[in-house]
């Protein structure tokens, strides 16, 4: 037994004890600092997800809060263009209908005023109507007109157009029968004249009566204003 301890190189097992402890060493060293670096990636890592998933929480509750305060904003806006717009639509309903009203009497003043003549033989009578409608006609023109102006932002232009024409055709009309009637009533001329005078004045009358078609057209127009053909289906 002392033999085989006495026969064992014994510096050769130190030495490659010693080699194989710094090579276990060396690995230890080498793997420790991989593993270290790894572990810190993943850690960096993870760290980076739960920032990032974080941010992305932070972002998005960020933005649904805005979304929502933008469409109830939006919303309000909503209602209140809705209110002005139904206010709007009334208001011009009333306009529409008023306006049409003051057309209306207007028109027949006009044909009460250019048709008495032709309605009573009493030649005085007619004069005394012919100054009372004509008075009635003037002031009727002179309501339209004003109510026209005042209001004209509720019309589209074809309706305005129309309006326009119509009392400024009537007008016309009635402007040259004022003066025709002058002629007629002062008896001025000859019988010839006079009947020809006689002739314009009912020539006149006849056409302040064929402007019922454009009044007509302005009635269509103003009830699409006030109700659209699409809302009528």
């Amino acid at each position: 037994m002392n033999n085989f301890f006495e026969n064992i190189d014994w510096a050769t097992i130190i030495s490659f004890i010693v080699v194989l402890g710094l090579i276990i060493l060396f690995l230890i060293k080498l793997f420790s600092k991989s593993f270290i670096t790894s572990l810190g990636e993943k850690t960096a890592e993870l760290l980076l997800t739960k920032q990032k998933t974080e941010i992305e929480k932070s972002v998005e509750t960020a933005f649904n809060k805005a979304l929502a305060e933008y469409q109830s904003e939006l919303d309000k806006k909503n209602i209140a263009f809705e209110a002005d717009y139904t206010f709007y639509n009334t208001e011009r309903s009333k306009v529409c209908i008023e306006l049409y009203h003051k057309i209306i009497t207007f028109y027949d003043n006009a044909i009460s005023f250019t048709s008495l003549i032709f309605q009573d033989k009493d030649v005085e009578n007619v004069h005394s109507q012919v100054k009372k409608t004509a008075k009635i006609y003037e002031k009727s023109l002179d309501d339209l007109r004003e109510y026209y102006n005042k209001n004209r932002i509720f019309l589209n232009k074809e309706l305005s157009v129309d309006i326009v024409t119509f009392f400024h055709n009537i007008g016309k009309l009635c402007s040259g029968f004022s003066d025709e009637y002058v002629k007629f009533a002062e008896k001025k001329g000859s019988k010839e004249e006079l009947k020809a005078t006689y002739d314009n004045l009912k020539h006149i009358s006849i056409e302040v009566r064929k402007k019922q078609t454009i009044l007509d057209k302005i009635a269509d127009s103003i009830s699409d204003l006030i109700q659209p053909k699409e809302s009528k289906k």
